[in-house]
Parts: structure tokens; C-alpha cells; sequence
């Protein structure tokens, strides 16, 4: 019988440091690193970068533009109405143009996840119709390495 491991209250049961890099998840994403979401992201934040910046410029004209005449502020107020349409128009398309992206890289991941299924089920009954018994020896072997570990969890934690 396995001996119980003798339990302090000065030796703590969990982990106190951050988990090391080696034990972090990969990322997950196309070849580089990104993320397939990572272009069209950057298409967005240029939009709306330009929209801030065309936003700015407008305020500044209309400040500069208050010590001259009554005319001459309704003509800038109506540039920057007109500009702020246009900036709105150029940011529904951008989002628009990203929803589709979105939907349609979705839809190949879903694709691709569904093809690796279907082919590791195909392999799995391949490898059971052509190697019976070492299938079933493997899945013994699994099991009993399953119970062996699940016991030696418990008669650790008791």
C-alpha cells in the first residue's frame, strides 16, 4: 500500500509562480503568428485613425476660423458636416467589408475542423478493421495507465 505523503500547513498544495512559457498554449493563427482576423483589424483601425484625424483637422479650421467672419464658419461648419458624413459612410463600409471577413474566415475554420474529423474517424475505424486485437490492447493498456494515475491522485490527496 502506497504511503501517504505527510502534510504541513507550511508547505502550500498549489503552485505560486505564473506558469513558465513552455507550459503556455500555443497561439493559434496562420503561419506568422497572427491572427487571421489580424489584417482586416488593421484595415479598421486605419479608418478609423483617418476619421479621428479627419475630425481634429475640422475643429482646428473651425477654431481658427471663429475669428473670421459669420460666412465664413458656416461654410467650415457645413465642410466639416460634409466630411463627417463621408468619414461615416467610409466606417460602415470598413465594418461591413470586416463582418464579412469575420463570417467567411469562420466559415472555413468550421470547414477545416469538420474535414479533420471526418478523416480521424475514417482513420479510427480503418485502424480497427485492419488491427483488431492491438486496438483493443491499446485501449486496455489506456485504461488501466488511466487507473493506475486516478489511484495514485487519490492516496496522494488523501
Amino acid at each position: 500500500m502506497a504511503e501517504a505523503v505527510p502534510r504541513s500547513s507550511d508547505v502550500p498544495d498549489f503552485d505560486t509562480y505564473p506558469s513558465s512559457p513552455e507550459r503556455q498554449l500555443p497561439e493559434r493563427g496562420t503561419r506568422d503568428g497572427r491572427s487571421p482576423l489580424h489584417e482586416p483589424a488593421i484595415r479598421a483601425g486605419s479608418a478609423l485613425g483617418k476619421a479621428v484625424a479627419a475630425i481634429r483637422n475640422a475643429q482646428g479650421r473651425l477654431r481658427t476660423a471663429t475669428g473670421q467672419s459669420s460666412g465664413t464658419i458656416s461654410d467650415v461648419a457645413g465642410q466639416a458636416r460634409s466630411r463627417a458624413e463621408e468619414i461615416g459612410q467610409v466606417a460602415a463600409q470598413r465594418t461591413r467589408e470586416w463582418s464579412e471577413t469575420v463570417r467567411e474566415k469562420t466559415f472555413e475554420l468550421r470547414r477545416q475542423a469538420q474535414n479533420g474529423l471526418y478523416r480521424a474517424r475514417l482513420e479510427s475505424a480503418r485502424a480497427t478493421r485492419e488491427y483488431p486485437v492491438q486496438v483493443a490492447l491499446g485501449a486496455g493498456a489506456a485504461g488501466f495507465l488511466l487507473g493506475v494515475m486516478l489511484r495514485i491522485r487519490r492516496a496522494y490527496r488523501a
